[in-house]
């Protein structure tokens, strides 16, 4: 059996759709109230209440493991272990072996502490989400027809979460990823003017990308409520986009799903509905 922890979230909401269209049964992890989605048991998994992580993991053998919090992730691997669980998919973060940026640091940490717990592993490592420009963009485009980013002419190879689902149900479900980190990107990768230029396209009203200074970018999140390190490592994202280690173009999602990842096209026309589009 499978548990998939951030059922909510925005690769675990598609990997759930996935899953369930694939008749492969799970559980689905969340927080409080249970999925209503017909068909889904749900799991209560409280990380504030370890004693909910045990009853969780029962009878499972396989973790789709997703989570911003380093402890979190680490007390879920030694619950899992204790468990009997088999084998953890971590969804992870572009280049985390590389190390190169703070969260990707994070990450990499979590991924050690699941290579010394002698589970079976494979880690999906997928670059920075299109979704982003509906969550964390979302207020700004549809409020001020803008978006603001301290990434300056930097490419990104932004990949769409439903694509990452694909593949983490892929994974998931099929022998022969053990012991894989796979690099998961978009089909292009595109500066912050396209992707204000394919917005504007299908919104049907201008949408810029506003440039603005890393210390610019880090009072916004301020503002916006995120705690100093959580910003901190926002705006280093940007910084780690202008080295361009973000760029680079990936064969995975083809190679392990068959299918051609989604453009950002594609993305933009999806979403349009919910970023105010014409």
């Amino acid at each position: 059996m499978i548990l998939v922890t951030g059922a909510t979230g925005t690769v675990g909401s598609q990997l759930v759709r996935e899953l369930l269209d694939q008749d492969t049964p799970f559980y689905a992890a969340v927080h409080s109230r249970p999925l209503e989605i017909g068909g889904v048991e749900s799991r209560t998994l409280d990380y504030d209440r370890p004693e909910t992580l045990p009853p969780a993991l029962e009878g499972v053998r396989t973790v789709y493991l997703v989570s911003y919090e380093t402890l979190h992730e680490k007390a879920l691997v030694e619950d899992a272990r204790e468990a009997g669980v088999e084998r953890i998919v971590k969804q992870s973060a572009w280049r985390a072996g590389d190390e190169g940026f703070v969260s990707g640091r994070w990450h990499r940490e979590v991924e050690r502490e699941i290579e010394r717990s002698g589970l079976a592993w494979t880690f999906l490592r997928p670059n920075m989400f299109m979704q982003n420009f509906e969550t964390v963009h979302g207020q700004s485009i549809r409020q001020e027809n803008a978006f603001y980013e301290s990434a300056e002419d930097a490419s990104v190879s932004y990949i769409d979460a439903r694509d990452v689902a694909r593949v983490a149900a892929r994974v998931l479900t099929e022998p022969g990823h053990d012991g894989q980190a796979y690099d998961l990107s978009g089909p292009a990768a595109v500066t912050h003017e396209e992707i204000a230029a394919a917005l504007t396209r299908a919104l049907g009203r201008s949408i810029e990308y506003v440039r603005i200074s890393d210390e610019e970018h880090r009072q916004r999140w301020m503002a916006a409520g995120a705690p100093r390190e959580e910003a901190a490592a926002w705006v280093d994202i940007s910084r780690y986009f202008r080295t361009g280690a973000c760029s680079e173009v990936t064969a995975a999602v083809q190679d392990l799903t068959g299918r051609a990842p989604r453009s950002l096209r594609e993305f933009c026309r999806d979403h349009a509905a919910e970023l105010g589009g014409e």
